[in-house]
């Protein structure tokens, strides 16, 4: 029995003039039945002023444009509507839709491995490895984050540089592929601005800024996660990163701030009606200072996690590595705190969630009220050069963790105990970033050899 649907080519209409013969409109399929409505972008462009809704095409009187090209997007159109009565099942959704466009774009884009159907696009390895291999939220996000990155480097490739097959496979990804990858990412943001409809593929709308290398380091480390993934489940055998040299990861001296400083904030009168949000943003910053969590744990503290005169969570972060539980003594400014704060009264949340928005914003606002002007060296993670800032501009979440970490291991110096607070797994590389050797220690060590 023939599917009852009606498949249509249509153009998000776009103001253009007569005379404007180069801005195209990208074409995009609906597919319209019983319980169905769904839409997806092609890879078939079209000027608007060519645009015949009812063809489904161009124009009869679109004189500037030959019959070759007519013909070969009629052509498209048509094989893409015929895929598309081809294959409909009940119960297929947008996503099947642009994967079906897709992959009659490409049709080498999967391959047959034993007598199976395997993808070989990277986005869909990703796509697959955070749905199957990841449980971890943040990092999931993480990668789908590199997913869209994928998607606006493909578009850039074929709309920009019009490379006919712009599409990155497991199979034929070289390190010549990984080097232009991250040098989009470096520049992506001047890209988006100079072409404004590259914009889709980057969440919000706010203007975009130039990437850390840190950040981009990051996202070629998930992207080398998601090939060797790959490799493991026998999709392909190569692997571009054996000749690439992944950028590395740069820190600067850890900055946080002295008990004096960290206390200034507490006395600061923010009394005022008006600075009642802002009260609620120190309280939480300040506890942070005192616990030396993770924004995201802070964040999800519940009153079942105060136990009797201590704080105890599973870290989110390491909760996969080890599951090992961190408990902090509550200090007495700690306990204050909480006795001020008004936790949630179906969830028990300590520090809403609403309380994420403008954090950092808050808590730079926070310190400068507070005077907090002390000049420190900053490492620019854009720029990778030193500069010279006033200590609140510097300011932001984690912070508080470098505050706690730096401030007890100038009185104790013994990272085990530490880490067993600050919820670092035994031997973590990463928790010499939250503390540096002061002139306090050097002074000491000095004096052992007088």
């Amino acid at each position: 029995m023939m599917k009852l649907i009606k498949v249509s080519a249509f153009i998000r209409k776009r103001n253009v003039s007569k005379s404007d013969f180069a801005t195209l409109a990208t074409i995009h399929f609906r597919v319209r039945g019983e319980g169905v409505d769904i839409k997806a972008a092609s890879e078939l462009s079209i000027n608007p002023n060519y645009w015949s809704q009812e063809r489904q095409g161009y124009k009869n009187r679109a004189a500037l444009v030959s019959e070759e090209t007519k013909l070969h997007l009629h052509n498209a159109i048509n094989g893409i509507k015929e895929k598309i009565y081809a294959e409909y099942t009940d119960g297929v959704d947008g996503e099947w839709l642009q994967k079906l466009i897709f992959c009659y774009h490409h049709p080498d884009a999967f391959k047959m491995r034993k007598k199976k159907k395997v993808a070989v696009r990277v986005i869909d390895w990703a796509n697959k490895y955070w749905q199957e291999k990841m449980t971890d939220k943040h990092q999931q996000s993480n990668v789908r984050g590199l997913v869209r990155r994928l998607e606006s480097y493909e578009y850039f490739l074929r709309k920009i540089r019009k490379n006919p097959d712009p599409v990155l496979t497991v199979d034929n990804m070289t390190a010549d592929d990984l080097l232009d990858f991250q040098h989009f990412l470096e520049n992506e943001h001047l890209y988006v601005e100079q072409y404004p409809e590259m914009q889709q593929f980057y969440k919000g709308h706010r203007k975009m800024g130039q990437r850390s290398m840190n950040m981009i380091s990051s996202l070629m480390i998930y992207l080398r996660t998601v090939q060797n993934y790959a490799i493991r489940q026998e999709a392909t055998d190569n692997n571009p990163f054996l000749r690439y040299d992944m950028p590395k990861f740069l820190w600067g001296t850890p900055i946080y701030m002295t008990i004096a400083e960290r206390n200034s904030l507490l006395d600061l009168d923010l009394s005022a009606e008006e600075d009642k949000m802002l009260a609620a943003y120190r309280d939480m910053f300040v506890f942070q200072c005192l616990v030396g969590c993770r924004h995201y744990d802070l964040v999800h503290f519940t009153t079942s996690n105060i136990m009797g005169d201590f704080l105890e969570y599973i870290p989110n972060k390491t909760r996969e590595k080890n599951g090992a539980v961190v408990r902090v003594p509550l200090s007495k400014k700690a306990k204050e705190i909480l006795a001020r704060t008004q936790p949630d009264p179906e969830t028990g949340v300590l520090f809403p969630l609403s309380f994420n928005f403008k954090y950092n914003t808050a808590i730079k606002e926070i310190c400068k009220r507070a005077g907090l002007n002390r000049l420190v060296s900053w490492l620019n993670p854009k720029t990778r050069r030193e500069e010279r800032r006033p200590l609140y501009e510097v300011a932001a979440s984690h912070m508080a963790r470098r505050t706690f970490i730096g401030n007890l291991y100038n009185k104790v110096k013994d990272p085990n105990i530490i880490s067993s607070m600050s919820g670092h797994c035994d031997g973590s590389r990463a928790f010499s970033r939250y503390r540096t050797i002061d002139d306090n220690i050097k002074r000491e060590l000095v004096d052992l050899i007088e």
